[in-house]
């Protein structure tokens, strides 16, 4: 695959972004998207990878603005975010496992704008898909030094600070959600 795509690397992007961006928006699942960013050579496609995300999802936000969802209505309704909305969508993206396609559909209820639920997308996505396209990338790296030297200090060498910065993202999530549960669970309903 390298061969075909080192060849055609622009046709490949644009093709990448199209197809990952209808995925995002209305399938919501941005696991492989990350993985295809990763086995990519060159942090091209890590930003496509970005950009798809961040357009998918707010291609579905305006679709479920525009139909307004009859199974948030009733929700909305009892949503007291006030003020905090931008903060709260923000953190409420952060959560792990929520659907991605649910968070995206989810913007409904917290009442943002399209300028607001960009911002929002991109500093929550932008992060996590740049430190896990890092991590995948050394862990490909890695598994190559390991089949020709089997050399395992050079392996951990290579993974530390991957796995570092994927522990502190999963720890500081966890921090969040942790300092917040109490919040949503007395304001959402």
């Amino acid at each position: 695959y390298e061969n075909f795509i080192s060849n055609n690397f622009k046709l490949f992007l644009l093709f990448f972004f199209l197809a990952s961006t209808l995925w995002i928006a209305f399938i919501g699942i941005i696991s492989p998207i990350i993985i295809i960013s990763s086995l990519i050579n060159g942090y091209y496609a890590c930003l496509i990878a970005i950009l798809s995300c961040v357009i998918g999802s707010t291609l579905i936000f305006i679709i479920s603005q525009k139909i307004k969802i009859n199974k948030f209505k009733h929700i909305n309704k009892k949503i007291q975010i006030g003020n905090f909305s931008f903060f709260s969508y923000v953190i409420f993206r952060l959560f792990p496992g929520v659907p991605y396609l649910f968070k995206n559909l989810s913007a409904v209820i917290f009442k943002l704008n399209v300028k607001s639920f960009i911002f929002a997308a991109f500093i929550v996505d932008a992060p996590q898909i740049i430190l896990f396209n890092i991590f995948l990338k050394q862990l490909l790296k890695s598994s190559e030094v390991l089949v020709s030297s089997k050399d395992f200090s050079e392996i951990f060498e290579m993974m530390f600070w991957p796995l570092i910065g994927v522990v502190t993202f999963l720890l500081l999530i966890l921090i969040i959600k942790k300092k917040t549960k109490g919040y949503y669970s007395k304001n959402l309903f």
